[in-house]
């Protein structure tokens, strides 16, 4: 399958999922929420891992540290996560996916693995 296809089908699969689709803006955006996913609550990350591991998957250094970080506090306050208090050091916030965009973003794996297997 040609990556054009490819990237097609994703766009179409993903606009299906709203709270996933708020982060398509880029692959750093992506990372953003796919590692707060994976981490799921560790308090052992907080806000500044989470960026610094973002732009590690990022193929293009488009997005700045500060630009990452803006966007993140704006998809906290539009409640795509949740803030946890941290019992190992007050000053971290350490997020969750919410439970809205938690279960989007299972569907939406699931939805693309069924339709990329084969």
């Amino acid at each position: 399958m040609r990556k054009e296809v490819i990237f097609n089908e994703w766009l179409q699969e993903v606009s299906k999922y709203p709270n996933v689709n708020y982060f398509r803006h880029s692959g750093a955006t992506m990372s953003l929420m796919a590692t707060i996913a994976s981490l799921n609550g560790d308090f052992n990350f907080g806000v500044t891992d989470y960026i610094k591991i973002a732009q590690q998957h990022q193929v293009s250094k488009n997005h700045s540290e500060s630009s990452l970080r803006n966007f993140l506090m704006k998809a906290i306050k539009d409640g795509h996560f949740v803030a946890l208090d941290n019992p190992l050091k007050k000053t971290r916030k350490t997020l969750v996916l919410s439970d809205t965009l938690k279960k989007e973003y299972r569907n939406w794996l699931g939805s693309l693995s069924k339709k990329f297997a084969a």
